[in-house]
């Protein structure tokens, strides 16, 4: 029975109804969860002998942690009281960190002051501090700081961002962030996975509402909007997820000094650019249908539609060559449309207490269209060039997997099978006309074992990838060996040591693949290279965390090496610069980043300060058949959290994490940010001001011999952008555990020739 301090200055004492009760296994991992009944009354059945961790929480009270050594008979827990000062009458409390390391990952435990302050998942790892990977609150999106893509997941099952967004931030039980994912994650460059192990109903659900924009430019900048309902009926779950994206900027332009050597000649061009405009709508409409027996099987169909149009995305610049006061014009006039359905059929079957079997088949059909207009043209609107380039692309592909999962005592394994197999056809029309046909396949086996050998914890993954491409006549096979080997130890009672040595496959993309020549303007082409290799990337990683319960600090040193990788390649033909990709020498990059975390340092009774800063350093190495560059490039970033009460004060300021790959060096912008958050229960309202102290600017260097420049983006509109967001979540009805599952695939590669060089 759960019960509470009424607040009254007195002893008497309640029963609190609806807290958060749940069951955990002595490595943390989750077995159960409810809420407390109308008189603070819970029981868990069919509980094995063991040891195990129960967490018992509520909002306004302290969370309590009670370890159940040796459990082997029904055990009473008689009355235990949630307070500001936890007190617990029977077992012991446990004050444990909130972040616990693990051989692959970050298990991370929310506490009662971050769920206090939080709406969503987004919210919470933001509000937690986790570190190895960035949130944005307001874009709802995270990266991973070792670059690689992030998989979202609730209770093992891969979901879209609207899903994700729609889980209230206090039925999150735990977030595991697996920062070393194995191969049973995917062949693709998987940086990192975050799994939300949430509570689900038996009967009601749940209704979410989110809306952001701004509203002293709405008409011409931005809306973000979320609709999402679950429904439970018994065994089922209905889930339908809307969501609409909509841009709009007329105040952007860029500016580009370019020097093309062709030959006998030599051209230099001013590009200054003028104010233009861009739009475009995303839509995303999901219907999702589940149906689970715990502990023996679920059944997962997903329905994913995305409709998006992009009617404007132009840019003006008026052209000069170099020491001439006389210009001319250029204009790109591109837009594009598509509509992308899949269908995904998901089922897990629990064989025994220690077996598991899994199959996920997804199939996935693009259909896009794009059109793009060239001009360069004279102030008395005379046409000098007209390049006219429309698209219409169409591909099918299906994709799917199996695998196996066994416990035993030492360890656990893992063995899987999976298959990608596509068509695309691509019919180019305009100044060159031709109709791409492509077929590409990739199979790969793969299998992973993990367990504890003192004093480390090991993770050893093996797998086997083929890669199949046909173009025409033009076809090639390639197979790669790509193992893993993680290793973890903890050197004293707050550290962790970790290191990780990965080989993985990096496959061509269609649009690379396609043997297409397309006009970019008056001087460039654009060609596609069907004889692209894939190649392996080796990737080395070590980091050591330190977390006394009040900081955490992470060092994290990344050392990668990539033979053969596919760059971008320029040359002269006929007078034009081609610009293509083809296979070149090497590639490699080293970053290092340190990570300072003060958790939760208490300025008052209800004021509280956090933050998270760091300085990294990156530098590359881009070896090319016929040039040799390096880049280095130092960079920190400090975000700071005051809360009061239910109001949260933060600040954020990042510099530009620039990069160099082939002859391009990329150098992000400057982020800056500052807001006003009050959270209450199931309501959230948020006031931020976007770059408040420097203008946005994203800008690209070509440092090529061939075809040297620098062209710099600006988006006028965002300096000192005011927003607005409002989330709202209704819940209705009863909970009992989860079932998880595995990750999900989705087809999103339409095998386009990418123009924009």
């Amino acid at each position: 029975m759960v019960t509470a301090d009424e607040q009254t200055g007195g002893n008497a004492k309640s029963a609190l109804q609806d807290a958060d009760i749940s069951l955990l296994r002595a490595d943390s991992s989750f077995i159960a969860g409810m809420s407390s009944g109308p008189k603070g009354e819970f029981e868990f059945s069919n509980i094995k002998k063991g040891n195990y961790l129960l967490k018992l929480s509520s909002i306004g009270y302290e969370q309590i942690w009670i370890t159940l050594k040796g459990l082997h008979k029904d055990l009473d827990m008689g009355s235990i009281e949630l307070h500001r000062n936890a007190t617990l009458l029977k077992g012991v409390t446990v004050h444990g960190q909130p972040i616990l390391r693990k051989i692959d990952r970050m298990v991370v435990f929310p506490t009662e002051d971050a769920v206090r302050h939080s709406h969503d998942p987004y919210d919470l790892l933001w509000n937690m501090m986790v570190p190895h990977i960035r949130v944005d609150v307001v874009g709802k999106s995270i990266s991973a700081d070792n670059g690689g893509s992030v998989q979202l997941r609730i209770n093992g099952v891969k979901v879209s961002a609207e899903e994700f967004m729609a889980i209230p931030s206090r039925e999150i039980v735990r977030i595991d962030v697996i920062d070393n994912p194995g191969l049973k994650y995917g062949d693709n460059n998987v940086g990192a996975v975050i799994d939300v192990i949430v509570k689900r109903k038996t009967t009601g659900g749940l209704v979410s509402l989110y809306t952001n924009g701004s509203p002293d430019v709405m008409h011409e900048h931005e809306l973000d909007n979320n609709v999402g309902i679950k429904l439970n009926h018994k065994k089922s779950q209905f889930g339908l997820y809307y969501n609409n994206y909509f841009r709009r900027w007329n105040q952007r332009n860029s500016n580009t000094d370019e020097t093309f050597h062709l030959g006998d000649k030599t051209i230099e061009r001013l590009q200054e650019g003028l104010d233009y405009r861009y739009s475009h709508v995303d839509q995303k409409l999901s219907l999702i249908y589940n149906y689970s027996e715990p502990d023996k099987y679920l059944l997962n169909i997903a329905f994913y539609n995305r409709f998006y149009h992009r009617p404007n995305d132009n840019q003006t610049n008026r052209l000069y060559s170099r020491g001439s006061e006389n210009y001319s014009y250029s204009e790109t006039l591109s837009s594009d449309k598509s509509y992308t359905p899949s269908l995904d059929v998901f089922f897990n079957k629990q064989i025994d207490k220690s077996q598991t079997f899994q199959v996920d088949i997804v199939g996935t059909l693009i259909n896009d269209k794009t059109h793009r207009l060239y001009r360069e043209y004279t102030e008395k609107d005379a046409d000098l060039a007209h390049i006219l380039t429309d698209v219409e692309a169409r591909k099918q592909s299906v994709w799917g997997e199996a695998i196996y999962e066994k416990t035993f005592k030492p360890f656990i394994l893992s063995a899987g099978i999976r298959h990608y197999q596509m068509h695309a056809r691509n019919a180019y029309s305009g100044q060159n006309p031709v109709v791409s046909s492509m077929n590409q396949a990739n199979s790969s086996v793969f299998s992973d074992l993990r367990g504890n050998l003192k004093p480390f914890s090991y993770m050893v993954s093996m797998g086997m990838t083929r890669s199949y491409f046909k173009d025409g006549d033009i076809h090639h096979t390639y197979y790669i060996f790509t193992p893993t080997l993680r290793l973890g130890m903890s050197p004293h009672k707050y550290g962790w040591l970790g290191y990780t040595l990965s080989v993985s496959p990096s496959v061509p993309s269609l649009g690379s693949l396609t043997n297409v020549e397309q006009a970019i303007d008056t001087i460039q082409l654009s060609k596609g290279n069907p004889n692209l290799k894939t190649y392996r990337v080796y990737d080395h990683t070590l980091n050591y965390t330190f977390n006394n319960y009040k900081i955490m600090t992470v060092f994290r040193v990344n050392y990668s090496y990539q033979p053969d990788p596919i760059m971008e390649y320029y040359y002269v033909q006929d007078g034009k610069l081609v610009c293509t990709e083809s296979n070149q020498k090497s590639y490699r990059s080293f970053k290092a980043v340190l990570f300072f975390d003060p958790e939760n340092i208490r300025l008052g009774r209800d004021l509280k300060f956090s933050g998270e800063y760091y300085v990294g350093f990156r530098r590359f190495w881009s070896d090319g058949l016929t040039y040799r560059h390096t880049y280095s490039k130092f960079n920190f970033g400090l975000t700071t959290l005051l809360t009061y009460k239910d109001l949260t004060f933060y600040e954020r300021f990042m510099t530009p994490e620039n990069s160099l790959f082939g002859e391009t060096i990329t150098k992000s912008p400057y982020s800056a940010e500052t807001g006003l958050i009050y959270t209450h229960k199931q309501l959230q309202l948020r006031a931020q001001v976007l770059y408040p102290f420097t203008n946005f600017r994203r800008s690209t260097e070509r440092v090529s011999a061939i075809a040297p420049s620098q062209s710099t983006y600006y988006l006028t509109q965002l300096k000192n952008l005011f927003s607005v967001t409002f989330a709202y979540h209704f819940e209705f009805g009863k909970k009992f555990k989860e079932r998880t599952t595995q990750t999900k695939y989705r087809d999103t590669d339409s095998g386009v020739l990418n123009q924009n060089k």
